[in-house]
């Protein structure tokens, strides 16, 4: 139970973009506590004086909150004795997290404080853009405070570090040699990068709970602003956003009418937005909308003549379909594409006809007060009764039963 509690409490803080580092000698690990910046920016810096620390101040069943960089945050403890048994770690550092945006100012602010000489700043604007933010720092320590509790015991005390006592590891950066590749900015965007290839993979097989799972933490490696307007900062990224989810569904064979008509839609709430949380939440929403678009409409697993059947389809649906006409405008016979439609779909083409045009139906009967007779015609049905039996064989109701029942509810 105990070892599922700490699995649990990593996964849950990896869903935030958030690194659990557990450490044991000789701590072989340990430049991942800032991702090998000072490392890597210095050549030379070492994480020796950082364990001496640990090593001097952090005890068993004491849990230490400091801040570090003027702005990171960072929960530390030791595993006492008697868990390594269970736990075959010394010591877990969680972090690094912001609990503010790392704005422009807050990043001057910062390298003329520490006299950050400019061949750095690209680097150390791509580590702090990588540090995830924790919109609330209440619910954050909370969350914390509870896992570490349950882990190490109710006896468990947990203290806020000075940055002394917690053992600051800033260098000075004043004595360090430049290097000449930006190490740290190049294995940030690779990282950043990489996420985005993964989230666009997910989407293209339709996968919505991988596609939403990997967009929290591509969400956490923020973009330095091209803006001094947050909101008009954050539609800029939502169009990126879309442009990358629109060529993701395009890898997974939707026909470009149907990523038109969604791209288009996106674009559209996301100017007509007008606060933050409005687009927070729109950017989740377009990935559910772009899987569910593949989901429904690709075409991967169909061989040619069905890909075309479908698509024509989906895009001719007003007009009159049949087996017959379908098979004469690929030249093949009726019973070789109907054997090879019902193979490939699952449904003869009459089916998938006729469910084509009820999908029409039913969104034309939720949104308008066209007649029965007029959304017949509409969506390809000679008649108005012809539409009825149809429609109450696929939806158990007649077309004027479903259009009562949705107004009563």
């Amino acid at each position: 139970m105990q070892v599922d509690l700490l699995n649990t409490m990593i996964s849950l803080f990896q869903t935030y973009g958030v690194q659990t580092i557990l450490l044991t000698p000789p701590y072989a690990n340990m430049a991942e506590v800032d991702y090998g910046f000072r490392q890597q920016i210095s050549g030379q810096y070492s994480y020796e004086h950082l364990i001496h620390h640990i090593e001097s101040n952090v005890q068993p069943y004491i849990v230490f909150d400091f801040e570090d960089l003027g702005c990171l945050h960072y929960t530390i403890f030791a595993f006492p004795k008697e868990l390594q048994a269970d736990y075959p770690y010394h010591y877990c550092i969680i972090g690094p997290v912001v609990f503010q945006e790392v704005t422009i100012s807050v990043f001057q602010e910062f390298i003329q404080k520490y006299q950050v000489p400019p061949e750095l700043h690209q680097d150390v604007q791509e580590f702090f853009n990588r540090i995830p933010l924790i919109s609330s720092i209440y619910v954050w320590r909370s969350t914390l405070h509870y896992f570490i509790a349950e882990l190490l015991g109710k006896q468990t005390k947990f203290l806020m570090a000075d940055t002394a006592a917690a053992g600051t590891f800033l260098p000075n950066y004043r004595d360090y040699p430049i290097r000449q590749l930006p190490s740290v900015s190049i294995s940030a965007l690779e990282a950043r990068y990489q996420a985005e290839a993964d989230l666009m993979n997910a989407v293209t097989l339709g996968n919505t709970d991988e596609a939403l799972a990997i967009h929290m933490k591509w969400s956490q490696f923020k973009i330095a602003p091209r803006n001094a307007d947050p909101i008009r900062n954050m539609k800029n990224l939502l169009f990126v956003q879309n442009t990358l989810l629109r060529k993701a569904a395009q890898a997974g064979y939707v026909h470009p009418l149907h990523i038109d008509h969604i791209s288009t839609q996106l674009a559209i709430q996301i100017e007509n937005s007008t606060s933050m949380h409005q687009l927070q939440i729109l950017s989740t929403t377009m990935i559910r909308k772009y899987c569910l678009l593949v989901k429904n409409y690709s075409r991967q697993s169909y061989t040619y003549i069905v890909q075309n059947c479908l698509d024509y389809i989906d895009f001719h649906y007003q007009e009159d379909l049949s087996l017959d006409s379908m098979a004469q405008m690929h030249s093949v016979t009726n019973s070789y594409l109907s054997a090879l439609f019902k193979k490939e779909v699952g449904m003869t083409i009459t089916n998938y006809i006729n469910t084509t045009r009820i999908r029409q139906a039913l969104i034309l009967l939720n949104t308008t007060h066209n007649s029965i007779q007029s959304i017949a015609l509409h969506c390809g049905f000679p008649d108005a009764n012809y539409f009825t039996r149809v429609f109450k064989k696929y939806q158990g109701m007649t077309p004027k039963e479903y259009r009562i029942k949705i107004h009563v509810n």
